[in-house]
């Protein structure tokens, strides 16, 4: 078979040392998941078997050994990055700039190895055959995606007296990904999300809403079956509808020092945006239906549109239901008083004193008609978006705490 980068093997080649073994690892790798995809039943262990077995009989015992674990690596665990997460003295594993592969090992940063450029194995919740029983995913190194993006970061004193000081930390971050390979597995389509090359990991798909018109001017969009008095239009097939999650993520935080700084107030902004947030509340609600968009005549054209496209189309979409993710949110706001050393020592016989009152979430600035943009059923596991699905919003809540120093 063809291998990548530097010359051909064929079934029965010997391969004498460790690093001409490794020239052909991508090929390895290559036909144990296409045997895997092929042999749905199939044990990875006895995949790996049979493909060392086929491609490299003459192996030394060693060399065979070193290539079963990576291949078993790339079958079911973390490929590449196995050998080092086993290693009980590295702490974190690191890629940089796409591809320089960095441990920290023994409290030490070293750098490892080089993965192909721009690219890192990518977990993907695999939807297998319903033949598998109860297990509907399978999570599986199926690709690689490639992310790209910038930061940066400012502090500033914009003003610094001893009655009056101003001090300002902002920062910000811009992020791209794509997927840019799925090996041998087809897009792995979900109800608001898919896996597809050429487009984010976990994108929100569906067929638009291309848009309305009321003709009859009663003010209630109606699904006509006749596209001469049909007033709702949708696409015929999903598409790319946006990024599940936020593209750009901004922090201000901003403080004060006054009273020759024993009078501290400090704020803190967050913004994310670039994204769309998945209203499922609102979708359910529709589907019971007990919702504005289907019962109120006065509701906006585009919540009407949204659960005439969802219910009554033809192809239903739930097109309508990505909401505008973007917010402003002040997230922390806090005031503290530090007491002279002496009045600490006379009254709480301490050396240092303060008192701080803070807040935490405290407005919000959005445009997203749900109940927050924050509110999260599904962020932690499987491949389906995070979505705001019968979820309260993060709770606002105060702090009031006494630092003593001894």
């Amino acid at each position: 078979m063809a291998v990548s980068r530097r010359r051909r093997t064929v079934p029965g080649e010997t391969l004498a040392t460790a690093d001409a073994a490794e020239i052909v690892l991508d090929g390895l790798i290559t036909a144990a998941r296409a045997a895997l995809h092929h042999q749905t039943h199939a044990e990875p262990d006895t995949v790996v078997e049979r493909v060392l077995d086929d491609r490299l009989p003459l192996a030394d015992p060693a060399t065979r050994e070193r290539l079963a674990r990576r291949l078993r690596a790339e079958l079911t665990g973390l490929g590449a990055f196995d050998e080092w997460l086993d290693d009980p003295r590295v702490s974190e594993v690191i890629v940089n700039a796409g591809s320089q592969l960095w441990v920290e090992r023994d409290d030490a940063l070293e750098r490892v190895g080089e993965l192909p450029s721009g690219q890192a194995e990518a977990l993907i919740e695999r939807i297998v055959p319903p033949s598998y029983g109860s297990v509907t995913r399978q999570l599986a190194n199926l690709g690689a995606v490639r992310n790209s993006g910038w930061e940066f970061q400012v502090n500033a004193l914009p003003l610094d007296r001893k009655w009056l000081a101003w001090d300002l930390n902002i920062s910000a971050s811009l992020n791209a990904n794509e997927v840019e390979s799925l090996g041998n597995t087809p897009p792995q389509i979900g109800t608001a999300s898919r896996v597809v090359v050429g487009y984010p990991i976990g994108g929100l798909w569906a067929p638009p809403i291309l848009g309305w018109e009321d003709k009859n001017k009663d003010g209630i969009l109606t699904y006509w079956a006749d596209p001469t008095k049909n007033e709702v239009f949708v696409g015929d097939s999903a598409i790319f509808r946006g990024y599940s999650t936020p593209r750009y993520i901004a922090t201000l935080v901003s403080g004060f020092d006054l009273l020759s700084r024993r009078l501290r107030l400090q704020t803190l902004f967050d913004y994310r945006g670039g994204h769309k947030w998945y209203n499922d509340t609102e979708r359910l609600r529709c589907q019971r239906p007990n919702c504005g968009g289907r019962n109120n005549p006065k509701a906006p054209f585009d919540l009407q549109a949204a659960n005439i496209a969802r219910l009554e189309m033809p192809i239903q979409t739930l097109d309508g239901y990505f909401q505008s993710g973007p917010f402003v949110r002040l997230r922390e706001a806090s005031v503290q008083y530090t007491l002279s050393p002496s009045v600490a020592q006379r009254f709480l016989r301490a050396r240092t004193a303060s008192v701080v009152v803070s807040g935490r979430n405290l407005a919000l600035w959005t445009n997203y008609p749900g109940t927050d943009p924050e509110t999260a059923f599904n962020f932690t596991s499987g491949t389906d978006v995070p979505a705001d699905f019968q979820t309260i919003a993060p709770p606002s809540y105060f702090i009031f705490r006494i630092n003593l120093g001894y």
